[in-house]
């Protein structure tokens, strides 16, 4: 096999494992990231995963919201855990700027949360 042709299947795997979109699941109410961030979650096990929803926000970035709660009997909602990862589309030239008041630590990252 030549070099060029080897060259062309590596730079095809490149492009593919950089454009790729993060794989994100939830299990036994732990919610996994493989990356941007690859980070794992593990929510209370009062709350109940009640689902994924994606998101576009003002076609510059996409993401999505994971939705945990934790409800009585009578399906009144006493808590609710909210996840959002979101990052700008590939054309997109911005960054984040919002200032992080309070941040929590996760793993190597600080996050932005609120109540």
């Amino acid at each position: 096999m030549s070099y060029r042709i080897i060259l062309v299947i590596l730079l095809c795997v490149a492009t593919q494992l950089r454009t790729r979109e993060p794989v994100r699941t939830v299990r036994d109410n732990t919610l996994a990231s493989d990356r941007f961030p690859a980070i794992r979650v593990q929510v209370q096990k009062e709350f109940k995963f009640l689902g994924r929803i994606p998101l576009n926000i003002k076609n510059i970035a996409v993401g999505e919201r994971f939705v945990f709660v934790h409800a009585d009997q009578n399906l009144r909602i006493h808590r609710m855990f909210i996840v959002q990862m979101e990052g700008f589309l590939a054309d997109v030239e911005e960054i984040y700027r919002w200032k992080m008041e309070n941040p929590r630590r996760l793993g190597h990252h600080d996050y932005r949360h609120n109540v």
